[in-house]
């Protein structure tokens, strides 16, 4: 698995080998901003041509 130096940035990989889903991993500053802990969840929507995700708190 390639590794990311960037810490703005996510790489795409396989959730599984065997389903469709791929996965990325939020960054520590942005899950440290909203925080984010294990088990939150977010909701993905599309405006446009970007992807927004909202996390869910509460």
């Amino acid at each position: 698995m390639p590794k990311n130096s960037r810490p703005d940035e996510s790489i795409v990989h396989n959730s599984t080998s065997k389903g469709g889903s791929l996965r990325a991993t939020i960054p520590s500053f942005i899950a440290s901003q909203f925080d984010l802990k294990h088990g939150d969840k977010i909701r993905w929507r599309i405006e446009g041509d970007k992807i927004v995700i909202d996390p869910q708190k509460g």
